[in-house]
Formats: C-alpha cells, sequence, structure tokens
C-alpha cells in the first residue's frame, strides 16, 4: 500500500512538474497552472507524507490519500488534455477567431453549445451547410451568353483570365474560370448601370503584379457619382439559412441558422 501510494504521489509530482514546465512555453501552460484549486496542494501534501511512511499502510489516512493522489492525476491528465487540445484546435480549426468573438456569434445566431465532436469552441457544428434551392437569377446568367453581354460593351476583359498563371491544377483553374465568368454574367444582367471589368491586373513600380484583380464593378450613384467595387471571387457554400458573418478582418465564419450550428 505505501509503495503504491509513493508511487501515485512519483506521478502527481511529475505531472506537476511537467504543468510548470508548461508554463513557460506558452497560454496553455499558464492557463493550466493557475486554474488549478486551492485543494490540490494539501492532497498532494498528503500522498507526499503517506508515501513517506508517516501513515501505516492500513489507516484510513493511508487509503484517502492514496484515492487523493489518483484522482489528482487524473485531474491533471485530463486538464492537460483538454488544453493541449484546445490549443491544437484554436491553431488549426480556428485560425484568426478567438472564443470569446465565437461566443458573440453563438449568441447572435442562437447557436447551442456541443461537448461532442466535432464542435466549434464547444458550440454545434455541421460538416456541411443544409441544402438549399438554386438562385434562379444564377441559372439564368449560367445560360446567357457571354459574347452577347461582351459585345454590348457590359463586360471587358475576360473573366478568369489571371488563373492561366495561378498555381492551381487545370481542373481547378477551369472551375474557377467559370465561377468568375458566371459572376461577371451575374452583374452585368441583374445590375442595371453598371459596366464589369474582368481580370485586371496592378502596376507595381510601373510592372505588372502576377495576381489580378477578378472584377471591378462601376456605376453611379444617384448623386452622380461614379462608385467602383472591386470583388474577389469565391465557392462558398450556400444553402437554405446560410449566412457568413465577418469574426475578425479577413475572417469569415459560417453560420447555418436553420439548424444552428456553425
Amino acid at each position: 500500500m505505501t509503495l503504491l501510494a509513493f508511487a501515485l504521489t512519483f506521478l502527481a509530482g511529475a505531472g506537476e512538474g511537467a504543468l510548470r514546465f508548461l508554463k513557460s512555453s506558452g497560454k496553455a501552460g499558464r492557463r493550466l497552472l493557475f486554474s488549478f484549486p486551492p485543494l490540490l496542494f494539501p492532497l498532494l501534501a498528503l500522498s507526499v507524507f503517506t508515501g513517506l511512511g508517516a501513515f501505516p499502510s492500513p489507516s484510513p489516512f493511508a487509503n484517502c490519500a492514496m484515492a487523493f493522489s489518483l484522482l489528482c492525476l487524473l485531474f491533471l491528465g485530463r486538464r492537460a488534455s483538454l488544453s493541449l487540445l484546445g490549443k491544437k484546435r484554436d491553431a488549426e480549426g480556428g485560425a484568426g477567431i478567438s472564443k470569446k468573438e465565437a461566443k458573440r456569434l453563438a449568441e447572435k445566431y442562437g447557436v447551442p453549445r456541443s461537448f461532442s465532436s466535432p464542435n466549434f469552441f464547444g458550440y454545434r457544428q455541421e460538416a456541411e451547410a443544409a441544402p438549399g434551392e438554386a438562385d434562379p437569377n444564377f441559372a439564368y446568367a449560367a445560360s446567357y451568353p457571354y459574347w452577347q453581354l461582351a459585345r454590348e460593351g457590359r463586360i471587358v476583359g475576360e473573366p478568369g483570365a489571371g488563373l492561366a498563371s495561378s498555381p492551381f491544377s487545370p481542373a481547378l483553374s477551369m472551375a474557377g474560370a467559370r465561377g468568375e465568368k458566371l459572376l461577371a454574367k451575374f452583374f452585368a444582367l441583374f445590375c442595371p448601370g453598371v459596366l464589369v471589368f474582368a481580370s485586371l491586373y496592378g502596376l507595381k513600380k510601373g510592372e505588372k503584379i502576377p495576381s489580378d484583380i477578378d472584377l471591378v464593378l462601376a456605376g453611379v450613384d444617384k448623386e452622380g457619382r461614379v462608385r467602383l467595387w472591386v470583388v474577389d471571387a469565391k465557392n462558398y457554400r450556400g444553402g437554405a439559412g446560410v449566412v457568413y458573418d465577418q469574426a475578425a478582418p479577413g475572417v469569415l465564419v459560417r453560420i447555418d441558422t436553420q439548424r444552428r450550428a456553425f
């Protein structure tokens, strides 16, 4: 009994030492060390006394000390695994998004908490958005001849031309070009008075830069001022009740409002 208590005490001490090491390794370690309940250290001290033989093996104090040692180990291991898992999730699954921002979005759209996997910072998450009906306007734009809009001067340039020099595979480049052309036709058809300029190259010190601007929309507002909209075409998954909210500068989060999930 004394040897077992001593072994458990040794492991508990090793766990405490590991946590002190984590303290110097980043935010996760600091969160672990300072979140200990005050009761943990007296339990470790009681285990040490038992391991040193302060209480005889048949004593109830020895049995309690061993039980406390086991609970300490379970507590330390669970805290370490949860913290490291959270740190990995923050780095991989929620890049650029804080837990506070995820909570704000969850409260805004009524997303409940979830303790099952997968989850998004502890909130319900779905791998795919709920399917929805196709937009008839996009279906019409897809069937409309591009050459006619180009001949009428409503689209200037060739959508997707910049993808020819991109590092993407031919299949991805063709898919991207089709998407940019569809988007250009949609704006030209359903935005009256707007001209669409496609695949515009920028200049840096008088030379073309390798990347291009997918679309630039030019129009005149009610006060007669020229307005320009710079459009970066992306293929985001849509669907019934699917919205995208800006969680942080340059970061969009998809929320399925029907299923109340990220």
